[in-house]
């Protein structure tokens, strides 16, 4: 009933820019899986964050970088997705207020952002691995085929 009652005290222009911010958040996650690699979909997604209201600055830390940075006014958000960490995201708020009502789909959003990196490492270890596997396999290839040779040399 409190969400009702909040959403009622809202004017008609709130509700639509809440509507508005919250599409702009849901179509960043759609863009960034497009994007090329890893650092493009960060940097786009930290621009995108800097419009949402009470969103002052939205930086990308990476991973040795994460405990150094923080304080006051300042939301963090690690991408991370199982036992990997590609970083964090760092929100300075100037605007807490402001922000809380977006929260949640910026915290989605992050969340989402995190998987699309692990996946995507995930992918390139598999590639990694099937391309090592195929030089292991055409080098035993060509061991066995010159076995086979000087054996049937010995032979005659």
């Amino acid at each position: 009933m409190g969400g009702l009652v909040q959403h009622e005290a809202l004017g008609v222009g709130q509700r639509r820019e809440r509507e508005h911010v919250r599409r702009r958040v849901v179509g960043a996650e759609l863009v960034a899986g497009h994007l090329p690699d890893e650092t493009s979909i960060v940097e786009f997604v930290c621009r995108g964050l800097e419009m949402v209201p009470g969103i002052d600055q939205a930086v990308n830390v990476a991973v040795g970088e994460m405990s150094a940075v923080g304080g006051e006014g300042v939301d963090r958000h690690p991408l991370q997705f199982g036992g990997s960490a590609h970083g964090e995201v760092l929100l300075r708020l100037s605007s807490p207020e402001q922000y809380a009502p977006y929260a949640p789909h910026v915290q989605n959003l992050l969340y989402v952002i995190g998987l699309m990196l692990e996946e995507r490492r995930q992918r390139r270890l598999a590639e990694e691995y099937r391309h090592t596997l195929e030089l292991r396999v055409e080098e035993r290839t060509q061991q066995l085929s010159r076995e086979v040779e000087a054996r049937r040399a010995a032979e005659m």
